[in-house]
Formats: structure tokens, C-alpha cells, sequence
């Protein structure tokens, strides 16, 4: 059985993902609406896996990982998100993330990514401990395998290269480096009539390179072909040299999911908010008249939820152009109380869609879940509204941007799902 923890503050978001799961019933799963809550649950209990929420009130996705990360070294942690900036994406990976998938969410990728996350969390627990001496030159333990290349001739060197390149395992930078310069000193030994022999260990942490010679070698001079093309750790004796090459997370992103974006969206998403500002910071720079148009987005927020509900109860009931309308008003009073340019314009793209349902609206299963997602959006908005114009309680007014338009996507997604494709080119919705 394998215990996953959901941690995501948009209770829509939790529901996507848990509908997913439920593919997998050997699976337990739990939630926090929170990095804060999901920090005491690790601590009072173990879990296998985690999907890691970024922008989140009271704690952030981020700061929960560097937290669980101070005790817990083994969970495998995923950052879902709705941001697809490099910015937010280095930040998780680094505080100790694995992986890095993006919303909306592909049901059959998905699928697949989990099939690799069960497979590697299971193998983590019946693996048998460290069991052989280690060659290389560093003082770690590594598994009980290792792989071996004989370097006899140039095709030896192409094959060995080729090999590694290939391996899902074995990416990044400073991987590529390594194998550049073994690539260079054994070419430059086979010159010498030198045969050698590459042999490549691990551990938990990280992959570990050695080059074995038939002959003693210059060590000044390996050393400075070393240090031509290599950063990272390394070790040289007389006949071999080691380098250390740390593991970054072992299995690849999720590829694009593209739904046909235009350039004024593209633009929009690719802009994110790195500097954080209070709600209290926020309305003390706010102007008197600002309250009345809070009341209009209470009382559109109200009319928006009593129609969702009659539609709900009442399949003949199809008043998507009401619902529409009243979206697009709330997105016009959005807009107008500045620094909101991204969930205005969410809101108004979604209005575009909803108005354009009253041909499509033929499929009662899409009809009933476009509306419990609709409805979450409400919530979300409501609560959004009260947190930061009524508590002022949040240290970040932008936190609800990602989440919006991953949910307004997700809608989207159910009626127009022959738009979704795989693209390792497209730009990456987050």
C-alpha cells in the first residue's frame, strides 16, 4: 500500500488529482490545504509520495519541501503547479523536489508518470542495502550493480557515450561534462596505445564515473584535461580518476500540454509575480471607493452561485449565457482595482468559453462535472475576495493566480479534450 499526500489549497485541484488516484486502489491517499498542514502530517506520519502545490497561503509549497526535506530524505516529492516559469521551477527542485509536472493535468500522462513513481517507490523499499566494495576513489558505499565499458577502439568510446546519454537516469549538466571528458582522455590514450576500461557505480545520491587505465598516466596532465571541462568533484591517482556527479531527480517532467494559447495568453502566463505583496500592505494603498465594488463582486458572486445551482438541479436548464455575463462583469471590476491583470483576464477567457456552450452543452457527464468545477471556481473567488479585502490575512495577494487558470483550463479541457496533444515543443502550461 502506498500512502500519497495531496497538498494543494484549491479544494478543485485536490479533486482532480484524487479522481486520478483512484485508478490506483492500492493507494491511500490523503490532503492538506496547506505547506504548513502538510509539514505536521509528515511529521506524524510517513508517506511514500507527495504532490507539492506552489502558491499556497500561510506556508508555500516551497518553504513545506525545504521543511519536510530537514527530516524526511526518502519521500518522493512532485511539484504540481500552474506556474510554468523557470523561476518558481528551480526554487522547488532545489528546496528538494524530484520531479515537476504541470496543470492542467493530462489524465493519461498522468497515469503513466504514477506507474513510474510506484515503481521507483517500490523498488526503494525492497531493495537490498549496499553490498559491494567500491572501486572508484571516493570513500562512499554504492549498490550492489555497476555497469563496465571496455574502451578498445573509438566505436568502444561512441558506445559507452551513447549509453549513457541514452539513460533517463543520467541528465543534466554536469553529466554531460563527465562524459565529455572521458570521452576526451580516451581518445587521447587509444592515440597512445593506452586501452581503459569506464566504469559507472551509484548510490541513493549519486552517480559515480571511474576511468581505469592498462598504464600509469601524467596526473598533471589528466588533471588539467579534467579541469578544462568538469566543475564538479573529482579525484586522480596514477592509473584512474573518479568524478562525482550528484542525482537531480531520476525520472523526466511531463511533456507539454498544449490547447491552442494565443500570443496575448502566452505573454500573460509566461509573466509571474516574484515579489510578494501583503493584503494589509495592499489596502492600506487602496482608495475608499474600492468598497463598492467589493459589494458588486459579493452580490455577482451570488448570482453566479444560485444560477450554477439551478443548473445543477435542472438538466433543461442551460443558462450559459447568464453565467457568461455575469463572469465578464466580475472580470471588468477585477481589473479595475490594478495588480489583478492575471486573474481578470482568466476570468474573462473562461466567460468566452462559457458563452460559447449553449451548441455544445449535449453530454450530461460533461455538463455535471464543468459545473462542480465551476462551482469550486466560485469558491475560490469568494474566499479569495474575503481574504484579502475583508481579513487582509495573506502575505501574498497572487497566490491564487496559477490555481485559477489551472482550473479555468481544466473546464476548459473537458469539452475541447481533442485539443489536447503531446508536444515536447510547445510552451508548458503551469
Amino acid at each position: 500500500m502506498n500512502k500519497i499526500l495531496i497538498v494543494d489549497d484549491n479544494a478543485n485541484n485536490r479533486m482532480t488529482l484524487k479522481l486520478l488516484l483512484e485508478e490506483c486502489p492500492e493507494c491511500m491517499v490523503e490532503e492538506a490545504s496547506n505547506g504548513k498542514e502538510a509539514v505536521q502530517m509528515c511529521i506524524d506520519a510517513a508517506y511514500d509520495l507527495i504532490f507539492m502545490d506552489i502558491m499556497m497561503p500561510v506556508m508555500d509549497g516551497i518553504e513545506a519541501t525545504r521543511q519536510i526535506r530537514s527530516f524526511d530524505q526518502s519521500i518522493l516529492i512532485v511539484a504540481v503547479s500552474a506556474m510554468g516559469d523557470d523561476y518558481n521551477k528551480e526554487l522547488i527542485l532545489s528546496a528538494g523536489a524530484k520531479d515537476y509536472m504541470t496543470k492542467p493535468i493530462n489524465g493519461d500522462l498522468f497515469l503513466k508518470r504514477l506507474g513510474n513513481y510506484k515503481t521507483l517507490i517500490n523498488w526503494r523499499k525492497s531493495r537490498r542495502k549496499f553490498a559491494w566494495p567500491s572501486i572508484n576513489l571516493f570513500e562512499q558505499e554504492i549498490y550492489s550493480h555497476a555497469s563496465i565499458f571496455y574502451l578498445r577502439c573509438e566505436s568502444d568510446i561512441s558506445e559507452a557515450w551513447e549509453y549513457l546519454i541514452s539513460l533517463d537516469t543520467f541528465g543534466g549538466e554536469l553529466a554531460s561534462d563527465a562524459i565529455q571528458v572521458y570521452f576526451n582522455i580516451a581518445l587521447e590514450l587509444l592515440e597512445k596505445k593506452i586501452k581503459s576500461e569506464l566504469l559507472l557505480e551509484e548510490n541513493e545520491a549519486t552517480y559515480i564515473l571511474t576511468l581505469l587505465a592498462t598504464e600509469a598516466w601524467d596526473e598533471q596532465h589528466i588533471y588539467q584535461m579534467v579541469t578544462e571541462h568538469f566543475v564538479g568533484e573529482y579525484k586522480i591517482a596514477a592509473d584512474l580518476f573518479s568524478l562525482l556527479i550528484p542525482k537531480n531527480g531520476t525520472i523526466k517532467p511531463l511533456k507539454s500540454v498544449n490547447i491552442g494559447l494565443d500570443d496575448t495568453t502566452l505573454s500573460i502566463l509566461r509573466h509571474s509575480h516574484t515579489d510578494k505583496i501583503s493584503a494589509s500592505t495592499y489596502i492600506e494603498e487602496m482608495s475608499v471607493e474600492f468598497m463598492d465594488k467589493l459589494d458588486a463582486l459579493e452580490m455577482l458572486e451570488e448570482s453566479m452561485g444560485s444560477t450554477i445551482f439551478a443548473m445543477q438541479n435542472d438538466i433543461q436548464n442551460t443558462s450559459w449565457s447568464k453565467l457568461g455575463s455575469d463572469l465578464k462583469e466580475y472580470s471588468t471590476i477585477i481589473e479595475s482595482l490594478f495588480e489583478f491583470q492575471h486573474i481578470s483576464f482568466v476570468i474573462l477567457s473562461l466567460a468566452k468559453f462559457i458563452e460559447g456552450l449553449e451548441t455544445k452543452d449535449t453530454d450530461p457527464k460533461k455538463r455535471k462535472k464543468l459545473l462542480i468545477i465551476l462551482d469550486s471556481i466560485l469558491g475560490d473567488l469568494s474566499s479569495w475576495r474575503n481574504s484579502i479585502f475583508i481579513k487582509s490575512n495573506t502575505n501574498d495577494i497572487h497566490y491564487l493566480d496559477s490555481s485559477l487558470l489551472s482550473s479555468c483550463l481544466q473546464a476548459q479541457m473537458i469539452y475541447e479534450e481533442s485539443a489536447v496533444v503531446e508536444n515536447d515543443d510547445d510552451f508548458e502550461l503551469f
